[in-house]
């Protein structure tokens, strides 16, 4: 009898081996501290006081997070895959958790099948091109348009055919049977992606129904600024987004002393309410490694244009930053960003960022 529980026993624990054949657990804690200066002579109120100062201890680098990932092989080069990621706040007493990527999807030959919230085929492509890393400060311009993730989506990864790859995501939105928010937030992204040895190449399109919040400016730090959506802080922007559609294209070459890339976006927010706001923007990137420390800096410029409106509004902005690798997954940086928003008739926003902190993947 002894002997048969042991068998069994054993037999149990080879199939729980051979039902999930990996589950890994990973995160980033990122802490700096971000000092922010804020300069406004536009008068809008949306745009902050005339004069601020804030520090802060925030993630800065990119968010804090932790998570789950594992896969199960079905046999016939079959897989299931599941991802469960959740973003936390170190800084604060209170220990919550939310949600960044929940999925559980599919793989073979045929590609990749993705069921849940993700990352948008639009903020994979800007992540290729971004050598900051998606920093929590103000001066990375395509953040103009930010919609990182998509909840109640389907994905489609493509295999790679000599170096593309292709990525199709639909998003299903949840509100009220009313005929304004009928389909809010229904989303559609579409990229396609070539890596090939030191080169890159990339082109996005994503495409948002009745969005409520759909980009923003200025960095995190407690003082992000709106532009487009229901709530943008300058008039002529607010007002309900009938359908919200950005394409970008961009590319980036590994000259091994350096790493240059270039990006470009055209943004149209057609409103149910108000001025429709067209935006277009780029960003040059550069990234040097030197030994443990790597240098970065982003530059670019947008222009914001409003239907029926006089006034446009011009954004320029700049990220100087370096991080110093004190092992494998643990680093140190420093980084300084600025921002300017010039409201044509009304004045300006100047908003800088310094900030240093330690950050350590797990």
């Amino acid at each position: 009898m002894k002997k048969t529980l042991i068998a069994l026993a054993a037999v149990a624990a080879t199939g729980a081996a051979f039902a999930q054949s990996a589950v890994t657990l990973y995160g980033v804690v990122d802490m700096g501290i971000a000092m922010q200066e804020n300069t406004n002579t536009t008068g809008i109120a949306g745009l902050g006081p005339a004069s601020m100062e804030r520090n802060r201890m925030m993630s800065v680098s990119g968010a804090s997070r932790i998570g789950i990932r594992g896969n199960e092989d079905l046999g016939a080069g079959l897989r299931a895959n599941f991802l469960v990621e959740g973003g936390l706040d170190p800084s604060e007493d209170t220990f919550t958790i939310s949600n960044r990527q929940s999925f559980v999807g599919l793989s073979g030959a045929f590609g990749e099948v993705r069921l849940g919230r993700q990352v948008t085929p639009y903020h994979t492509v800007q992540g290729a091109v971004d050598f900051g890393g998606g920093l929590a400060s103000p001066g990375y311009i395509p953040l103009l348009h930010n919609r990182a993730r998509s909840s109640n989506a389907i994905t489609y990864i493509s295999p790679s055919f000599s170096g593309v790859t292709v990525t199709a995501q639909a998003g299903v939105g949840e509100h009220d049977n009313v005929p304004a928010d009928a389909r809010n937030d229904n989303s559609f992204g579409l990229n396609a992606i070539y890596a090939a040895g030191p080169l890159t190449l990339a082109a996005a399109f994503d495409r948002v129904d009745y969005a409520r919040t759909f980009s923003s400016v200025g960095g995190n730090a407690g003082a992000a600024i709106p532009l487009f959506g229901d709530n943008g802080a300058v008039p002529g922007m607010a007002g309900l987004s009938r359908r919200t559609s950005v394409w970008a294209v961009g590319g980036a070459y590994n000259f091994e002393v350096a790493r240059v890339a270039l990006a470009y976006s055209y943004l149209t927010d057609d409103k149910a309410v108000g001025n429709d706001v067209k935006s277009d923007g780029w960003n040059l990137g550069v990234q040097v490694p030197m030994g443990a420390i790597t240098l970065f800096g982003n530059f670019g410029q947008a222009d914001v244009t409003r239907a029926g409106v006089a006034n446009s509004i011009d954004v320029t902005g700049f990220q100087l930053g370096a991080t110093y690798a004190l092992s494998r997954r643990t680093s140190a940086y420093v980084n300084y960003g600025s921002l300017e928003l010039d409201v044509a008739g009304r004045g300006t926003l100047d908003r800088t960022q310094f900030a240093v902190g330690v950050r350590h993947n797990f």
